[in-house]
């Protein structure tokens, strides 16, 4: 059956007072008309229409609809829609929440959407969207823009509704919201280039920041530094340079996820990324032009760090027993492709929940440890080119993972 005809059945059996069209997953065919949105009650606040196999374009009356002025949820994502995002979304002034992510639209992203003063999360991800970013937004906490074609750069105006010293034209789109909440800020595989904004440093609310696979340059801004509720952070597959700033790590306590990998990145590891003041699960480092030692300040995050992964850098010196003796949930460990030398510490034997452990192409001496053998979980081991001598421990046959 059609939007029209499924939407109209739901409605007739909920009675006069229908607000929620939930249709997600109904195996919907065919396209939405104007005269399908005008047979629609007025009393709706959500249109749900995930997961199903509406094909055509959004047609623009749908913002223009004046039995749909009260819309708060208009959910199309995982269709087959095609053609641009009508301007006259836009005129929904009562919107929350747009989704319009997995489908096949085109054309550009329109600012009269994106600076809706009620909307407060926007998907659009997973299209085919193209052109340079709005630099009109509203009060978004969510916006997730993932896998379109979107060229130019990241639009500084993304935080300016949190600047320090808002300028009067800026407190004008404010949309009557004093306080800065933006929370997710998704921008990967697109087309965007240039550096990243330092005003993204202002977004204090934030949670979640992704810009992975760009064609980003130059640093990490210092003022990341200042993102106190950052959880996650990816920034991986881009040509970033410089350094990591320390207070990155020392900035949020909830942070759980770096991933800087796969860029040009140099000089020494921060210090700070033992902080105890976070609780780092995941730290991605591989692929760029890290020196130095592995900071032993790492052995604070033994009851945190999950994954340690350096794959592909410059690091060298001794691997500190401390790291993993103080470890009790690492389950990846990747030091593969550095300058590591001197003998592995037995303290490694520790690392109970190891699941693997990649030590190729480094300047190790000495043996491996007999003590591996006691790493039941391990699954995944290499050390080919690793300046291992000798025998393997028959410990190694004893690994039940």
């Amino acid at each position: 059956k059609t939007a029209a005809e499924k939407g109209l059945e739901w409605c007739k059996a909920t009675g006069p007072t229908c607000t929620r069209l939930s249709l997600e997953d109904m195996k919907i065919v065919g396209s939405i008309t104007c005269a399908d949105l005008e047979a629609l009650p007025e009393t709706l606040t959500l249109i749900d229409l995930q997961r199903n196999s509406i094909t055509g374009s959004i047609p623009s009356c749908l913002g223009l609809a004046s039995n749909l002025a009260d819309l708060e949820y208009l959910l199309l994502g995982d269709n087959n829609f095609q053609g641009p995002i009508p301007v006259s979304l836009g005129e929904l002034s009562k919107l929350r929440a747009l989704d319009l992510s997995h489908n096949d639209l085109t054309g550009h992203l329109p600012e009269e959407v994106t600076g809706l003063c009620s909307l407060e999360r926007l998907d659009v991800s997973s299209n085919l969207l193209a052109g340079e970013l709005p630099t009109t937004f509203g009060a978004l906490k969510k916006l997730n823009l993932n896998d379109n074609i979107f060229t130019g750069t990241i639009p500084s105006q993304l935080a300016h509704l949190c600047s320090p010293t808002p300028s009067a034209e800026q407190e004008q789109l404010d949309c009557g919201r004093t306080a800065c909440s933006l929370e997710e800020l998704r921008l990967s595989h697109n087309l965007l280039e240039g550096t990243l904004p330092t005003e993204l440093g202002w977004l204090s609310e934030l949670k979640f920041f992704e810009a992975d696979c760009l064609s980003l340059i130059g640093p990490i801004p210092d003022e990341f530094g200042q993102l106190g509720h950052l959880l996650e952070l990816s920034l991986k597959d881009n040509s970033l340079t410089g350094s990591v700033p320390g207070a990155l790590f020392e900035a949020s306590k909830d942070l759980r996820i770096v991933n800087v990998a796969e860029n040009e990145l140099s000089q020494q590891i921060p210090l700070e990324v033992g902080s105890v003041s976070n609780k780092l699960e995941e730290l991605y480092l591989d692929g760029n032009k890290f020196t130095g030692s592995l900071p032993t300040e790492l052995s604070n995050k033994g009851d945190t760090l999950e994954v340690l992964s350096v794959r592909g850098n410059a690091l060298t010196g001794a691997l500190s027993s401390n790291l993993f003796k103080a470890s009790k949930v690492l389950r990846e460990l990747v030091l593969a492709d550095n300058e590591f030398r001197n003998k592995l510490p037995t303290e490694l034997g520790e690392l109970t929940a190891l699941r693997t452990l990649r030590l190729d192409l480094n300047e190790l001496t000495g043996s491996l440890p007999c003590q591996i053998g006691a790493l039941r979980a391990l699954t995944d081991f290499t050390a080919s080119s690793a300046g291992l001598v000798g025998a393997l421990p028959s410990e190694l046959g004893e690994l039940t993972a």
